[in-house]
């Protein structure tokens, strides 16, 4: 790779790249690295290449920094510059002290456009100093569905329980098995021993989750009506409301209530 030049740049000159590693940001974390650097100034130069077209530059790495200096009102950062010809990927997976580490997922995509361009499987894991068993695990999880793959993000999964409940192929079945993996923290063990449940169920508990649903469906379409204890209107049980009222108050009421009756049936006497 060229040896980049260090330089101070307008912060509003640098874009951030159109494929980004990161998926998202955390804000609490992003603020919490906004006051670090107000305190102690931005430890390591963000890393970027051009001048390129309209004399931008392309971000390369250091999102975070990037934008935490942005959030501090700051008109200039200071910049590993790259020439426009650079390896954008190359760049982005540089390490550096300020940035926080890509999640599995994060990194099994960044991984995919190194060997979409045509690098061998070693190649790219030498990258990140790990082997090829390595890369193909990490190219796994972009198999996996949809649900899996977010809690794998959001580090709600273990790799081991996530490669054991991506194989249940039952969408509602394995939402539950996600969610209580979630809750309680599931080992890998814990895991492949309901992967094996439904290997042997999978037909029985596929139907009573259908089953539940339906009774589900069923449930919210009926409705159970019981009269308003003022008016006497036939009203949705859900939407009632209780209240507890001391004997004086409980008097006073059921006066209210009779005089608002008796208003009613005058209301309604012909004449």
């Amino acid at each position: 790779m060229t040896i980049p030049t260090y330089q101070s740049l307008p912060h509003s000159s640098i874009r951030a790249p159109a494929d980004p590693s990161r998926l998202d940001v955390d804000r609490l974390k992003l603020g919490d690295l906004a006051d670090d650097i107000a305190r102690n100034g931005l430890l390591q130069p963000i890393g970027v290449r051009g001048p390129m077209t309209l004399a931008f530059y392309e971000l390369g790495y250091g999102h975070r920094r990037w934008m935490a200096v942005g959030m501090l009102g700051w008109p200039s950062i200071d910049c590993k510059v790259f020439p426009p010809s650079a390896d954008l990927y190359q760049i982005r997976a540089s390490e550096n002290h300020q940035r926080e580490p890509l999640t599995p997922i994060e990194e099994a995509r960044e991984l995919r456009a190194f060997i979409a361009r045509g690098e061998p499987l070693g190649v790219a894991a030498r990258r990140y100093r790990k082997g090829p068993a390595w890369a193909q695990e990490r190219l796994a999880l972009l198999d996996y569905p949809g649900d899996i793959q977010e809690a794998v993000h959001a580090g709600q999964l273990k790799l081991g329980v996530a490669a054991a409940l991506a194989q249940i192929d039952h969408d509602g079945v394995r939402a539950e098995y996600v969610r209580e993996a979630q809750r309680v923290g599931a080992t890998t063990a814990t895991a492949d021993l309901w992967l094996a449940h439904w290997k042997s169920e999978g037909a029985r508990m596929a139907a009573n989750q259908v089953a539940v649903e339906e009774i589900a469906l069923r449930r919210s379409a009926f409705i159970y009506y019981v009269p308003c204890d003022l008016c006497s209107a036939p009203t949705d049980f859900g939407t009632t409301r209780a209240i507890r009222t001391c004997p004086s108050c409980t008097v006073a009421l059921d006066g209210v209530v009779a005089r608002a009756a008796a208003e009613a049936e005058a209301s309604e006497a012909p004449g």
